[in-house]
């Protein structure tokens, strides 16, 4: 049964993204033309109806909590990183464009997509790309569109928050925005113990193996829970407190942290959850 539901989601899949292509093509098309804000809404929007119709068709469940989402509006959201699913997840919960690192935008496939709606690429080592990404994240953000990082510079097993990288949010201090955190973990599904481990992509696995293994599995939950706004702090100082921020709506420890390292940096976050 598993691989005949992979194999039917897969074609799903590849029908989306033929899908996408002509819509990519007139978001970059506004873009030539010059109306670069009404590209990003609309980049936004199609990342948004793709990543909804994707999750549909994957069997994906998304518990964004009874209470109401804080309202987003000019800033930089943070979230932890477990899987690949993580994008479309959080595509499907508000219009945004992800900022990730520079090497994905040449991955066969991903690549494309990611460029294809906008994704912003650091590449690392790089300083000047700071002051770049600082203008293309002001003009996301005076769109109406929400840049997202994952300050953890990779994903992990969702067992627990790694460090987040202070250089991934200095453009937040330095545009005066302010931070919302984003924190989601993959619960075992009802009578599959351990079946959550199956999402978390870290073990150096293939992408395509792992993509085909997911697929295959019957359901797939995902909890989401969002807390803000946060003022803007010293990069350092930031990035310390939305650990433990994200760690906590996630429901997870802050890596390496001590019995208190989960703990909630912002007492905004329990309104919101």
């Amino acid at each position: 049964m598993r691989p005949l539901r992979a194999t039917l989601r897969l074609a799903l899949l590849l029908a989306l993204v033929l899908a996408l292509f002509p819509l990519a093509l007139a978001t970059r098309a506004l873009a030539a033309c010059g109306a670069e804000r009404a590209a990003l809404r609309a980049a936004a929007r199609v990342q948004r109806a793709w990543a909804r119709a994707t999750l549909w068709g994957m069997g994906v469940r998304i518990d964004a909590g009874a209470a109401r989402w804080p309202q987003l509006a000019g800033g930089l959201l943070v979230c932890n990183h477990v899987s690949w699913l993580d994008i479309p997840v959080l595509a499907a919960c508000a219009p945004l464009r992800f900022v990730a690192k520079g090497e994905i935008a040449h991955w066969p496939l991903f690549g494309w997509m990611s460029r294809s709606v906008g994704t912003l690429f650091i590449a690392r080592g790089r300083a000047r790309d700071v002051a770049t990404v600082q203008r293309e994240l002001a003009a996301s953000i005076e769109s109406g569109v929400f840049p997202l990082v994952f300050p953890e510079g990779r994903a992990t097993d969702g067992r627990a928050v790694r460090a987040f990288h202070a250089g991934l949010l200095e453009i937040a201090p330095r545009g005066g925005w302010p931070c919302f955190a984003f924190g989601l973990r993959y619960p075992d599904p009802p009578r599959e113990p351990g079946a959550a481990a199956t999402f978390a992509w870290h073990d150096g696995t293939p992408l395509w193996v792992h993509v085909w293994r997911v697929l295959g599995e019957r359901r797939i939950d995902v909890r989401v829970r969002c807390s803000g706004p946060h003022a803007p702090l010293a990069r350092r100082e930031l990035a310390r407190a939305l650990e433990r921020e994200v760690a906590a709506l996630a429901g997870v420890p802050v890596e390496g942290a001590g019995a208190d390292g989960a703990g909630n940096a912002f007492p905004a976050a329990e309104a919101t959850r």
